[in-house]
């Protein structure tokens, strides 16, 4: 009994270690410093993406995007000053 438990609580926390990587700290700075969201869909816009949806999430910005070839996908962006921190495809 005592094996399964310790068996449960590493599956636990080795399951739960992807989760904790897709944490972002994008930045501390309160939101009165970040890029207003207007601007940060139009500097995607610039760089040649749809913008199918952009939201503040905690320290960031995330977005969903589309590319001129029709490729979906997530992105996570500096509210700061509007650089990518990660992308990953839908």
């Amino acid at each position: 009994m005592r094996i399964r438990h310790i068996v449960i609580a590493i599956s636990l926390v080795t399951l739960s270690t992807p989760l904790l990587a897709r944490t972002f700290n994008c930045t501390n700075l309160d939101k009165a410093h970040w890029l207003p969201a207007g601007e940060m869909q139009n500097k995607l816009v610039q760089q040649g993406y749809q913008v199918i949806s952009l939201n503040p999430d905690n320290t960031c910005y995330k977005a969903v995007l589309k590319t001129r070839n029709g490729q979906k996908f997530e992105g996570i962006y500096d509210p700061v000053e509007g650089h990518p921190l990660r992308r990953q495809s839908m």
